[in-house]
């Protein structure tokens, strides 16, 4: 029987087992694994957010910003390649510790790559101008252009710099003039198709001893990119060979019969037989390792010791998130990251033409991002070489820019117009944007004065600034009511409305419109500095004056100027509407599609524009460096190494605007408003657009993990003339005037600026 005494002690048992599970659950000591955003990666992190798991995941965009969370103590751990250890270490320095290297299936216990030179008896270092070079191609996503480039780089001297010539002119021609006619250098040369198959013609010699000289490739079906190298030496005549020193054991373990022709070259001259266990290398990579927090390094080491050998379910996920199974092993380390890595930094060029960007920035903080971009370029050998240059405001970099004493910089698409005129600039390349990042120009109206856009004929209104979209949009629509050509900073605005104000209009244009009749002095001319929030700017001016009609911003704005306190309270219901350009009314809080807005364009654009008197060669250089970084640091890398789109310490933004997907070329547009279509329409990837993944939104899992995924790349754009079609009968040189039968409507955007005349 079941007494009262028997219930209360029953309770008392129940309370008591709740009590250890909190206890225990309170005292498991938690430590956070700094991660990358690879899927498989994810679906471990899910696993370790189970509550007895005493390491957690927390999300990096990249082994930049994941140094800082070690450093700032956000994280405790994180594994590093080699090369993000040497590209890292200068912020983690004393902060952190390496603890362990994760040793390779079936490698040695100190290197995760080894590259040595093979070549034929009779060849020395002093006999190698005209030996036949066999090379294992560019294109291995595990080796970058650093690395393929260092034998080359120490044995080619120095001292071919043709100006006629871009950069990897250059380089290719130097490696023709000293390697031998019959030489094989495959795979990808440049990030441009067109381009790479002109080199190839060019300097066919290259790849005249290739399994497909046409294509300057080997047989993918019998050759990874080390066995072809060795084939290329042994069976099709080649002499010398750059390759892995894991690859040469492997190859005459299976054709010993060459092995007695070849030896190995070190980089002291001397040479090794091809069979001997320890042989010279030209490139030492060490191992992954795993780094921790200085304070936690000893630890922590002995933690990971014991959760290696636990078999809970987050001890393999662990496992995994460490890359170590069964043939991948930790190896006790005890060691500084400055110290790990020194040889990742060599020079590997093969020219003296010491070519440059110099890339003006208008803040610390953009100038600190600008120098890791440039850090990360110098790790895979991207010439021209990057240099930052630091200003007080964009105006200034406009400046220096046009002192030819800066090459780019970075300014809104509402910046454009004033560029090119004051300025005379022309794109070069420029980024487009995501979908849902658009541009749509609305007119906030006030209902008891204006119901439709004739309504506000003769009417005070408020624009964000000259040049800007809302500006342009108003105007290519009042060209196309009045059936007249005209000009952006003629005076076919002022015409229509009455006195009015937009700032940053020109000074020259005063008198001659009713522009900057109602402007302050420190808003009329162009500022010192840009509004931070212009379309805010203009609302403002609605609001506090009682006989003004209307503002013309973009849609996308509203929501954040109504989220503001300050404004909110001035915004009446009744009072304020959205008019649509086909004369329909909204509430301020309604979502505005492109059906209501007066144009639509997208947003977030970097346009890449220099100076008219840029030389062919100067374009390819920058074009070939920014595809080259795009490609190594954009949306599609798999490095992990730095996102040069991404949020930057917490700021957006910087260098470029991070919501944007890629840089559209024009090169491949037949036509030159073909390019303009595609400035105005921002072509957009699905497979590009920015997105927030999560883990409870991909696997049905709550958790707070998430990633931030940021899509953004680069593209060149061949001339000026091809992004806006030259005016008729505006100015006598084509540039950024709105002015031909099409709208010419750009995109809320950055630009990158070249030197100007």
């Amino acid at each position: 029987m079941i007494t009262f005494y028997s219930i209360k002690m029953i309770y008392r048992y129940i309370a008591v087992i709740i009590l250890v599970v909190i206890d225990y659950a309170c005292c498991i000591k938690h430590y956070n694994l700094c991660v990358s955003d690879s899927q498989s990666r994810l679906r471990d992190c899910v696993r370790l957010s189970s509550p007895n798991a005493e390491v957690h995941c927390i999300a990096a965009l990249d082994s930049h910003d994941c140094a800082f969370k070690l450093k700032n103590q956000n994280a405790h751990l994180a594994i590093f390649t080699a090369e993000q250890i040497a590209f890292v270490a200068p912020i983690i320095k004393h902060y952190t510790q390496i603890i362990f290297k994760v040793q390779e299936p079936g490698g040695l216990p100190t290197y995760k790559l080894r590259m040595g030179v093979v070549v034929e008896k009779n060849i020395t270092l002093s006999t190698l101008k005209g030996a036949r070079y066999c090379h294992p191609g560019f294109g291995n996503s595990a080796r970058n252009d650093h690395i393929m480039k260092i034998f080359e780089s120490e044995v080619v001297p120095r001292g071919n710099c043709l100006s006629k010539n871009s950069s990897i002119e250059n380089e290719l021609d130097s490696l023709t003039k000293f390697f031998g006619d019959n030489s094989c250098r495959p795979g990808k040369w440049t990030e441009d198709a067109s381009l790479e198959e002109n080199l190839r013609k060019q300097f066919s010699v290259l790849c005249a001893n290739c399994h497909n000289p046409e294509t300057c490739s080997n047989d993918p079906s019998k050759d990874n990119h080390d066995e072809g190298a060795l084939r290329c030496v042994t069976q099709r005549g080649g002499q010398v060979a750059y390759v892995s020193i894991d690859a040469v054991k492997e190859y005459f373990r299976v054709y010993g019969e060459y092995a007695a022709n070849y030896s190995y070259l070190c980089r002291d001259g001397t040479k090794m037989d091809i069979g001997v266990d320890q042989p010279c290398a030209w490139y030492e990579e060490p191992l992954d390792a795993i780094v921790a927090i200085s304070e936690l390094a000893t630890e922590l080491q002995n933690k990971i010791k014991d959760w290696m050998q636990g078999s809970e379910e987050w001890h393999e996920s662990l496992k995994s998130v460490l890359n170590v199974d069964h043939s991948r092993t930790l190896i006790n380390f005890n060691g500084r990251p400055l110290d790990y890595a020194k040889n990742v930094n060599e020079n590997t060029d093969v020219t003296s033409c010491e070519r440059t960007i110099k890339w003006c920035t208008t803040s610390s903080l953009e100038n600190e991002k600008c120098e890791t971009l440039k850090h990360a370029a110098t790790l895979h050998a991207i010439k021209p070489e990057l240099i930052c240059v630091q200003a007080d405001s964009v105006w200034e970099c406009l400046n220096k820019t046009k002192e030819n004493e800066n090459d780019i910089l970075g300014i809104d698409t509402s910046l454009a117009y004033v560029a090119y005129k004051y300025y005379n600039l022309q794109p070069v390349q420029y980024q487009e944007c995501a979908e849902e990042n658009r541009y749509k120009t609305v007119a906030i109206v006030k209902t008891n004065i204006a119901n439709s856009f004739d309504d506000l004929e003769k009417k005070t209104v408020c624009f964000p600034e000259f040049g800007g979209l809302a500006h342009i949009t108003i105007f290519e629509k009042l060209k196309t009511k009045r059936n007249k050509e005209a000009c952006l900073d003629g005076d076919l605005l002022g015409q229509f409305f009455a006195e009015t104000c937009i700032p940053s209009i020109l000074p020259e244009l005063h008198d001659a419109s009713n522009y900057c009749s109602l402007c302050t002095s420190t808003n009329c001319s162009l500022p010192t500095k840009r509004s931070y929030f212009p379309d805010a700017k203009a609302v403002e001016c609605l609001v506090t004056n009682p006989e003004y009609a209307a503002a013309f911003i973009n849609a996308n704005s509203i929501k954040s100027i109504l989220d503001d306190p300050g404004y909110r309270s001035r915004f009446r219901e009744d009072q304020y509407r959205v008019l649509c350009r086909d004369g329909r009314k909204m509430p301020l809080n309604k979502t505005v599609n492109k059906d209501c807005a007066f144009e639509t364009r997208h947003n977030g654009l970097d346009l890449i524009v220099g100076s008219k008197s840029l030389s062919s060669v100067q374009l390819t250089d920058i074009d070939l460096a920014f595809r080259k970084m795009d490609s190594l640091f954009g949306p599609s890398s798999k490095l992990w190494l730095f996102n040069m789109y991404g949020t930057y310490k917490g700021t957006d933004d910087l260098l470029f605007k991070g919501k944007a997907m890629k840089l559209a070329s024009k090169t491949s547009m037949s036509h030159p408003t073909d390019a303009m279509e595609s400035l105005m329409e921002c072509s957009v990837s699905t497979e590009r657009s920015t997105k927030v993944r999560s883990i409870d939104r991909e696997m049905g899992l709550s958790t707070n993990f998430s990633f931030q995924v940021t899509t953004t790349a680069l593209t060149r754009v061949d001339s000026h003339e091809g992004v806006v079609e030259p005016p008729t009968n505006c100015y006598k040189s084509s540039g950024f005037a709105v002015m031909s039968s099409k709208s010419t409507i750009f995109s809320s955007v950055s630009l990158l600026v070249f030197v100007t005349l």
